[in-house]
Parts: structure tokens; sequence; C-alpha cells
């Protein structure tokens, strides 16, 4: 049997609406007036002239200091605090004198170090730097397990790793095996920084990157 239009409407209108849910959302205490009305006492009128002082004595670091270590430190600390875009071409330059002056660096961390920041900014750098790290059977010596500062440097380095290097994996499973049984052991601050490693990798500031 075909219902008439008007039967079908008149039989819809009897029934009672359906009542939507409600939340129960508290009102937003955040309404225009109260955010136009906030007021912070910084300001670069009154801070700009010590912020380009700030700026200027970071410039001179990344152009006078010819330590390697100390250099690819200061650059690493200035990516993780969100300010390197202030200093691209110092930057530039500090990494280009870093490569030319082909530095002896003998330590796990330094190595590790370098190859992340170098690769982070697209510098061509080999994994041989950590052969010296090896045993004769190629896998990182069991002593480097000590030292957590190395191994976390060697964890954020590893994951910018490329097609067909295999030491790559190698110093990821490695590092991560003994930052994962041993990090509640370490002193606060570093074991914080190691929880947050491996709960939410640190490359150049961005999430995980593999090239």
């Amino acid at each position: 049997m075909v219902l008439r239009r008007s039967a079908i409407k008149s039989n819809l209108s009897s029934r009672h609406p359906e009542q939507r849910r409600s939340a129960n959302y508290h009102p937003s205490v955040w309404e225009a007036a109260l955010i136009e009305s906030l007021t912070t006492p910084f300001s670069y009128e009154v801070h700009g002239a010590k912020l380009e002082d700030l700026k200027k004595e970071a410039r001179n670091l990344l152009e006078y200091d010819k330590d390697p270590c100390s250099t690819l430190k200061l650059i690493d600390s200035m990516q993780r605090l969100g300010v390197s875009y202030h200093f691209g071409k110092e930057i530039d330059d500090a990494l280009d004198n870093v490569i030319s002056s082909k530095p002896a660096i003998d330590d796990l961390y330094t190595t590790s170090l370098m190859l992340r920041i170098l690769r982070e900014h697209a510098y061509p750098i080999s994994t041989d730097v950590f052969n010296k790290f090896r045993g004769r059977d190629g896998k990182f010596v069991e002593s480097l397990g000590s030292d957590m500062t190395a191994l976390l440097s060697l964890y954020e380095a590893s994951h910018l790793g490329m097609h067909g290097e295999d030491v790559m994996d190698e110093a990821k499973e490695f590092s991560s095996g003994h930052l994962k049984s041993s990090w509640e052991t370490l002193d606060c601050d570093l074991a914080m920084q190691v929880k947050q490693s491996l709960e939410n990798l640190y490359v150049g500031g961005c999430p995980e990157l593999r090239l």
C-alpha cells in the first residue's frame, strides 16, 4: 500500500523529537574580554636591547670558539631551545669549520653528537667514525654500556641512518637496550632525558627522521 505524502508528514510530526544528549561541558572561562585583559611585563621595546645583546654573544661563540666539541654542544642546545633559526648562517659556517678542521674525536658522546648534528644539517659524514668503538666481531664493545650520557647521544644519532647502514641499526639496538635497563637507576635529570628520548625521540627538534 502506498501512503500519501500528507499521511507520512502527519505520522512523522506526531512523533516526539529525539532529545540530543548533552556532554555537560562547562562554559569556557577564556572569554575575549579576559584574554584582552592579560598583560605581560615583557616587550620588545623594553627588553629588545637585551635580546639583541644575547644574540650577539651567541653569534660570537659560534664564530670564535674553535673547539669542535664546544661548537657542537652549543648548536645542539640552540636546537633544543628552539632558537637556532636566529643563527642559520652562523651555524652553517661553524659546521663548515668543524668539517675542515678534521677533529680527532675519541669519545663516543662527541662522535655521536657530531654525526647527528652534521646529518641534521645535510653534511655528509660516514658511519666509519664508529669503527673505533666496535670490536673484531663488529659489535659495539660492552665496556661502553656504562656511560649513559654517551649511550643517549648514540641512540639519538642512530635514528639518522641511511639504507644499508647496518651499523646504525646495531647502534640503536645496543644503546636502547642499555638505556632501557638502566634509566631508573640514574640521577633525576639524566633519567628524565633518557625516558623522554626513549618515548619521544628528539632529532633536531623534530620527530624521528629516517633518511
